[in-house]
């Protein structure tokens, strides 16, 4: 992993994808909390999921990953200016048990796209609007994964949303957090 300074150096704003790093105590971690007092920066990790065990209790983190939960205890605890974003389908117990109205640590829960949604597939040329509901479920209504997925309909189905979900298996090569 980079020394986290070749980031934050020069990034205010960032994202990583936790998925690609293992943060490790030792070092990462009193750099990170020090790097966050000492700077106002919001620091955003997206897909938080990917740490966690498929098929266990939310929150159960997967091996070698169980150092997460002091990061989050300790970003949410201690005193700095900074923000820490994370965007996961499943919540931390860390910040469950931090989080609240009139404190520093909040959670909230997002309600997916709604018609904005069904309005991407339309504009993608899409048929089988009857179709399109099952195909918001299975890619979770995920802006991104929606046009990735519609596009792929419209090149290699001609636009048939039924067509697709009758083929199952290229369903499963995306995965799905």
């Amino acid at each position: 992993m980079p020394h986290p300074h070749t980031y934050w150096d020069r990034l205010a704003i960032t994202s990583l994808h936790v998925y690609h790093y293992q943060l490790r105590m030792t070092t990462v971690n009193f750099v990170l909390i020090e790097y966050l007092q000492s700077y106002r920066c919001l620091l955003v990790l997206d897909d938080v999921q990917t740490i966690f065990s498929s098929g266990q209790l939310a929150g159960h983190y997967k091996d070698g990953y169980e150092d997460y939960r002091t990061i989050w205890r300790q970003v949410g605890e201690l005193s700095h200016n900074s923000c820490l974003l994370l965007n996961s389908w499943s919540q931390p117990r860390e910040i469950a048990s931090l989080a609240g109205e009139k404190v520093p640590v909040r959670s909230f829960q997002l309600s997916g796209l709604g018609a904005a949604a069904r309005e991407i597939l339309r504009d993608k040329g899409l048929e089988d609007s009857s179709e399109w509901d099952s195909l918001i479920n299975i890619y979770r209504g995920h802006p991104l994964w929606l046009k990735i997925i519609a596009t792929m309909i419209k090149d290699i189905f001609r636009g048939s949303v039924a067509e697709f979900c009758n083929y199952g298996t290229l369903v499963r090569i995306w995965k799905i957090a």
